[in-house]
């Protein structure tokens, strides 16, 4: 600091420290003329005053901002019925919900009979309340009515206010005597008159703002409260203004309560006049009575009171779920979501529509066959809607795109149709009939079907003949649908079988007669003769067996093959290379994900044995037997043949978080990686069809398959490994087929893995072990859904304008399991913190490479109809449903016991949605156990009003946690 700046300092604190004696010495301390001097401005929530003796001095609690209600104590609901300690308890739960309101100040009407006659004696009403209002934190102002108040009268008032007003009904002698009275026996009291603009001057000449005392501007009726409201506020700011006075504007709420959005807005208009008024001190609504309702009156103006908006005031008539004004359907039934003023009343062909509090509504209507009309008045506008009606039969099938398939495959033919159909397809010759499957029909962007549409699902697979040299034509799939006597008949896609590419059969580089499959045999494993025998886990692998590593084969990947150059096989082949992470299914699936055909690393190879076109997407069937998108691939078109592949056990080990192989390879190799002896339900008995649905996981072993081989040399050691008990290879010579078996430790226990090529160039696989036994130390991944310009759906119930999609509930809820499982220990990884746009590929990729021990997906569903409602949990890989039964267990319970507790039993019935099998895209990850959460229904408006709820959002965000330790617990 320079010294001129130290010395204009030390200037500034003398001048400060004079003009404060000499405001002392004027007798101006604490007042407002003093704040002026010095350029401050009033506390925000104190005032001090005094006088110019210095007896009178004392800290008024007024807000610097009033926001107060007038409430007649008649009004409070007490019972003569009752006894005191009951009727203090309702004066209690009243200055609680006037608190809960925002307001911070009560002018309370002093009764003409104080005591209240109770079971048990009188109650002094104004005395209790004064006590309860002060444990509240009110300001507190007793309203006094009559027209005499001297010493007897004010004792009778008791203690425990902060002001007392008096009625507009004293004459100016009154007045002065009753604030007389009232500055000279209570010092620490303020007093307040009501007034108009004509008498206000007269009123302001009694008043004295050394005690803080100011008026209260009243209009004496409707008229004068309505639209002259404005001007005579200026009139009594302005007197108020020149008597150093401040003033609080009453505003008749309840003179305009029948007034709708036109009354509502005159208040909220009244309440800007009072902002900009420089003497105001804020304002006085009428009364208690009206704001203790939930009406949508009140609801507006307390909303406009809190954020300074007038979005229900300013709704206009919208239907959020129609586009245009006419739409035909199949289905019997409408559903009308959208939004309205709720101050106007919204009608539909002339009765009134059932809606929440903020004007929004969703509703159902039966059709009738043919046109219907459909005509809404809100706000003195008519709009007008046509729906036709058209009983179809068959509403839509799949595939529709043509497409050439590889042979030996088989295709899904979905169809939609009136539930209760006969339905069957053909394709080529051959008949199949189609079975109706679960009428709840999911996908990525939400419910396409649900169970009250008139609709089902039909599916069923047509088998393709083999291939040959040549493409064949099987022309079009046809679909037949019939329903009492009635019949209708679509055409699909147009169908080929793709011609067989050639490939060579992979030989061995060099004759090799001393090199065979191994088998590592600890203690507790099985002998290699059968290697499907369970193991005792009871025994640790490594009490017997040290040390901990396997492999020890020299491996250099700078002599690995490819068929970008000789290998000493003669030939060349149509062969391509994985460009980036590959899903893939098997060879007889063209049209589905499979959670037993595991995703290719880049960089494998393989030749292509055929083409196909499926859903406008390029697929080559790979002669390992796995189909993949050629948009996921390099073409070789004459790639050099590659000797049969041999694996090399370069390393294995085993630590707390995992057990590790590395391989070498003589060339990269497709691989694939499953869980063996699992069980599977039925496709007539699971959600929607699905053929890999589960009740439970009780997978054994992990296979590792690699194609084109057929030697090994190493021993693999699971020695010390807390997840596998055992290791053992198992040749197939006709498939050239090698598989490492690996044995689970605890049959039904398993965590997830990963494999890729790392950068020592070896293929390495790593198995998870057991996560931490408890939440302390867990790392969860939670991926909020949606986001960014990905809104999801759009939400039935909007409690804000800027509160409107399924993607804000998503993020909401997983902010709030985010912060209880950080409290309980977890760490966690949120794949979106914000509104922003990620992609399913980067979610499941994060989800790749964050190495969570769980991923929980974060969603609310939605459908078409307004009815479905309750609770989902999805799954892909079957070591994946533990976790997502145990999460989707305690969230039903906590809808059924808290959240639902006293609805009905056909609601309760409707909550649990099951735990499903269905291939989301960011369950499709092998890592760990990666669950979808769908925890209600958005275009459900009771539902989506739930889900938007702080409170319901903790409840679940709590189920949530509660069932990822349950999970962690039982695992």
């Amino acid at each position: 600091m320079t010294k001129g700046k130290k010395n204009a300092i030390i200037i500034m604190s003398v001048a400060v420290l004079l003009l404060v004696s000499m405001a002392v010495a004027a007798g101006i301390v604490g007042t407002d003329k003093m704040l002026a001097l010095i350029g401050g401005r009033k506390p925000d929530t104190t005032e001090t005053t005094g006088n110019t003796d210095g007896n009178v001095q004392f800290v008024s609690s007024r807000p610097a901002k009033v926001s107060a209600v007038f409430v007649k104590t008649d009004k409070l609901g007490l019972s003569a019925s009752a006894d005191k300690k009951s009727n203090s308890d309702l004066i209690a739960k009243a200055a609680e919900n006037i608190k809960s309101k925002g307001f911070d100040a009560v002018f309370v009407e002093v009764p003409e009979e104080r005591g209240f006659a109770c079971t048990d004696g009188k109650l002094d009403v104004l005395s209790v309340f004064a006590e309860k209002a002060k444990e509240q934190g009110f300001y507190i102002c007793f309203v006094y009515g009559g027209t005499e108040f001297g010493k007897d009268e004010l004792a009778s008032l008791g203690s425990g206010f902060d002001c007392v007003a008096f009625s507009g009904d004293m004459t100016a002698e009154q007045r002065k005597n009753a604030v007389g009275v009232l500055h000279s026996e209570n010092k620490k009291v303020s007093a307040a008159l009501f007034a108009d603009d004509t008498d206000a001057a007269d009123c302001a000449s009694v008043l004295d703002s050394r005690f803080a005392d100011f008026l209260i501007s009243f209009p004496a009726d409707k008229t004068s409260a309505g639209e002259k409201y404005a001007s005579a506020l200026e009139r009594v700011n302005d007197i108020a203004r020149a008597r150093g006075l401040n003033f609080a504007a009453s505003l008749r709420a309840d003179l305009f309560a029948s007034g709708g959005t036109d009354g509502a807005m005159m208040i909220t208009e009244q309440l800007d006049s009072c902002e900009s008024l420089d003497s105001c001190m804020g304002a006085v609504m009428y009364d208690y009575e009206l704001f203790l309702s939930d009406s949508s009156f009140a609801s507006a103006i307390l909303k406009y009171m809190a954020e300074q908006t007038r979005e229900e005031l300013e709704k206009d008539f919208e239907l959020r779920n129609f586009s245009g004004s006419t739409r035909t359907t199949n289905e019997s039934k409408i559903t009308f979501t959208g939004s309205s003023s709720p101050l106007s009343p919204l009608k539909l062909n002339g009765k009134d529509v059932k809606r929440e509090t903020n004007g929004d509504f969703s509703f159902e209507t039966e059709l009738k066959v043919g046109k219907n009309e459909f005509s809404f008045e809100h706000k003195d506008k008519t709009y007008k809607y046509t729906v036709t009606y058209e009983i179809k039969i068959l509403d839509s099938i799949t595939p529709t795109q043509s497409m050439e398939v590889p042979g030996g495959s088989s295709i899904t033919v979905t169809a939609t149709a009136l539930k209760g159909a006969d339905v069957t397809a053909s394709l080529g010759g051959t008949k199949v009939k189609l079975k109706q499957q679960s009428n709840f029909v999911q996908d990525e962007n939400g419910t396409k079907l649900d169970e009250t549409s008139d609709f089902a699902v039909y599916s069923g697979k047509i088998s393709i003949p083999k291939s040959t040299s040549k493409v064949q034509s099987l022309g079009r799939i046809k679909v037949y649908a019939s329903f009492n006597g009635l019949s209708a008949t679509a055409s699909g896609a147009s169908v080929s079988v793709s011609a067989v590419i050639p490939t060579p059969e992979p030989e061995p580089a060099q004759p090799d007669s001393t090199e065979h499959p191994s088998t590592e045999k600890p203690s507790d494993t099985t002998s290699p003769s059968n290697p499907d025998s369970p193991s005792d886990p009871s025994k640790p692998s490594d009490t017997t067996e040290s040390p901990s590593t396997g492999g020890s084969v020299d491996f250099d990947p700078s002599k690995m093959l490819t068929p970008y150059a000789y290998a000493g096989v003669s030939g060349r082949s149509k062969m391509c290379e994985i460009i980036s992470l590959c899903e893939t299914m098997p060879a007889n699936v063209v049209d589905d994900c499979v959670p037993f055909s595991s995703p290719l690393p880049a960089g494998t190879f393989d030749y292509i044995s055929s083409e196909y076109t499926y859903g406008g997407s390029r697929y080559y069937r790979l002669a390992s037997g796995k189909n993949v998108l050629v948009s996921k691939t390099k073409l070789i078109s004459k790639g050099y043949n590659l000797p049969q592949n041999k694996v090399s056990v370069v390393a294995s080990s085993s630590n707390s978080d995992a057990t590790t192989i590395k391989f070498g390879l003589t060339w990269k190799v497709p691989f694939n990686v499953a869980v063996k002896n699992q069980s599977y339900l039925p496709s007539s008995q699971a959600s929607g069809g699905s053929l890999y649905a589960v009740t439970a996981f009780n997978g054994k072993y992990l296979d590792l398959t690699f194609s084109h081989s057929g030697n090994v040399e190493g021993k693999v050691s699971v020695s010390g490994s807390k997840i596998v008990s055992a290791a053992s290879w198992k040749p197939d010579t006709k498939a050239k087929t090698l598989t490492l078996r690996l044995t689970l430790r605890n049959p039904g226990k398993f965590y997830g893995y990963s494999i890729g090529y790392t950068s020592d160039g070896c293929l390495t696989l790593k198995v998870k072990a057991k996560p931490s036994a408890s939440l302390k130390g867990s790392v969860v991944m939670i991926d909020a859904g949606h986001g960014g310009n990905d809104s999801g759906a759009i939400c039935a119930y909007n409690p804000g304008s800027s509160k409107k999609y399924e993607k804000q509930i998503n993020l909401l809820l997983a902010k709030k399991i985010k912060a209880k499982l950080e409290a309980r220990g977890a760490t966690v990884i949120m794949t979106r913190s914000d509104d922003t746009y990620v992609s399913l590929d980067n979610r499941a990729a994060m989800g790749r490479k964050k190495n969570p021990d769980m991923f929980i997906a974060v969603h609310c569903d939605s459908s078409e109809s307004a009815s479905p409602m309750g609770t989902s949990a999805y799954y892909y890989q079957a070591y994946s449903f533990p976790l997502a039964s145990a999460v989707h267990k305690r969230i039903v319970s906590t809808y059924k016991n808290s959240i639902y507790s006293s609805a009905s039993s056909a609601t309760l019935k409707k909550i649990d949605r099951g735990t499903n099998m269905y291939p989301f895209r960011v369950t499709r990850i092998e890592e760990c156990p990666a669950v979808l959460i769908e925890y209600g229904f958005v275009s459900n408006i009771s539902e989506c009003k739930l889900l938007w709820s702080d409170s319901v959002q903790e409840k679940l965000a709590q189920a949530t946690v509660d069932g990822i330790a349950d999970y962690i617990a039982s695992n």
